[in-house]
């Protein structure tokens, strides 16, 4: 089969996605860094080792928010590791398809013509992990390089505010930093470069609605992202 190709941008030709905040004199941690919102909630690791927080133990709200968190490192971690099949499962279901019927959009003459059915497609690749299938793999690669091309991130020197910005009862809001200062702390008035990214519960488990876009994703050939 002929190489899949993916649009990294937007329709009107600029990249979704990217945010610039502005900042109130932040100070951030080393390891996964993040901005002076973690310290209300706890500490971190680095994403080498598993991410954990150190909490007050009667702080049930630092304890939920910690949950939120360790499922977005998590999936960062599996993602820029280029290994989608460990990310996959943290990704909702709603995204899962999207991002399949996305790739599949873009590829609509090629998995014809291989004799594949879009809809198919979509609702062979979208559960959980199916590495056995034979469009897994260029599916993965695509995907990943496209997002890697579009939203670069460095595991090493990126940073993630965990303050809660509550969109409903049952999705959040997260901003991961693209870099982290030299002395890390933000300064009063700085701007940083920013991704969103969308939490919700899925049968009691947070899992990423969207990355790179504070959209919620609507299914669809294309689907909105």
């Amino acid at each position: 089969m002929s190489a899949f190709v993916m649009n990294d941008q937007s329709a009107s030709g600029q990249q979704d996605g990217v945010i610039l905040l502005s900042h109130q004199g932040e100070a951030s941690q080393p390891g996964v860094p993040v901005s002076k919102e973690v310290e209300r909630w706890g500490s971190s690791s680095s994403f080498d080792n598993n991410w954990r927080m150190t909490l007050e133990p009667e702080d049930n709200e630092a304890s939920a928010q910690s949950q939120v968190v360790s499922v977005a490192l998590k999936f960062l971690d599996a993602f820029y590791k280029e290994d989608l099949a460990r990310a996959w499962p943290l990704v909702h279901p709603r995204l899962r398809v999207c991002w399949v019927q996305w790739w599949a959009t873009a590829n609509r003459v090629a998995l014809q013509q291989a004799g594949y059915e879009l809809v198919k497609v979509a609702d062979e690749l979208a559960p959980s992990a199916p590495t056995e299938h034979p469009l897994w793999a260029d599916f993965e690669r695509v995907l990943l390089r496209g997002f890697r091309k579009a939203y670069p991130l460095n595991l090493a020197t990126c940073g993630m505010g965990v303050a809660p910005r509550v969109i409903a009862l049952d999705t959040e809001m997260l901003y991961v930093h693209a870099e982290m200062p030299p002395d890390g702390v933000w300064k009063a008035g700085a701007d940083s470069l920013a991704y969103p990214m969308v939490m919700q519960l899925n049968d009691s488990r947070w899992s990423v609605l969207n990355w790179a876009s504070d959209m919620m994703p609507t299914p669809g050939f294309p689907p909105t992202r």
